[in-house]
C-alpha cells in the first residue's frame, strides 16, 4: 500500500492510502484535473498558484477537497509517497522493507543479525584496543556519518578510529590474529 500526502515546508495534508501504482497514478492523474504537476516518476511537486481557490480530487469514489488557502507559504508543494503495509491482513515474515540503522538502510530480514554483529566486532574491537592502553569511546551516534570509534591515549596524535558503518563491520577480520593486523593498519594510517 503507497501513503500519499501534499507537504510544503513543515505543513502536511494527508491525501490517503492507495493499493497500488495504478491506483497512486489514479490519484495524480485526478490531482492534475484541477492543477497541473511538475516533476516525474517518484519525484512531483505543484506551484500553490497552480491550484484554485477550491476543488476536489476524485478518485475511487471518494472526495478531498483541496484549495490554495491550505499552504500558507509561496513555496513548493510536493507529493509525498511512502509504502506502507497493511497488518490487519495476515503476513508471511519479513517484506522487502529496511531499518534505517545509524544513516544506513538495512533489510528487516538482515537487522537482528546487523545489529549483533555490529556490537560484537565494537566488544571486540574495544577489548583489543584497551589491551594496546588506548581509552575507547563510540561517538557521534546519530549524525550524518553515524557512530565512530574514538580512541585516546598519552603520547597519541590519532584521535578518531572508524566510523562503524555496514562496510567497515563487514571488513573486521573474524580471526583474532588477523584482527591484530587490522588494527595495526589503521592505527598507522
Amino acid at each position: 500500500m503507497i501513503y500519499i500526502q501534499l507537504t510544503q515546508e513543515n505543513l502536511t495534508k494527508d491525501l490517503g492510502l492507495v493499493e497500488d501504482e495504478g491506483q497512486m497514478r489514479d490519484l495524480l492523474e485526478a490531482l492534475e484535473k484541477i492543477c497541473s504537476l511538475k516533476g516525474s516518476e517518484d519525484s512531483f511537486w505543484l506551484e500553490k498558484k497552480d491550484l484554485p481557490d477550491y476543488g476536489e480530487i476524485e478518485i475511487n469514489g471518494h472526495l478531498i477537497p483541496i484549495s490554495t488557502f491550505e499552504f500558507p507559504l509561496e513555496e513548493p508543494i510536493y507529493l509525498d509517497f511512502k509504502e506502507v503495509f497493511d497488518l490487519s491482513k495476515p503476513g508471511s515474515g519479513y517484506d522487502d522493507s529496511f531499518s534505517v540503522i545509524e544513516n544506513y538502510a538495512i533489510p528487516y530480514d538482515e537487522v537482528k543479525d546487523y545489529i549483533e554483529t555490529k556490537e560484537t566486532v565494537v566488544k571486540r574491537l574495544k577489548k583489543a584496543l584497551e589491551a594496546r592502553d588506548f581509552k575507547v569511546s563510540r561517538c557521534f551516534q546519530g549524525s550524518e556519518d553515524g557512530d565512530a570509534l574514538m580512541i585516546d591515549k598519552e603520547g597519541w596524535d590519532q584521535k578518531y578510529f572508524s566510523a562503524l558503518d555496514p562496510g567497515f563491520i563487514d571488513s573486521v577480520p573474524e580471526n583474532d590474529q588477523d584482527l591484530e593486523s587490522f588494527i595495526d593498519s589503521y592505527l598507522n594510517e
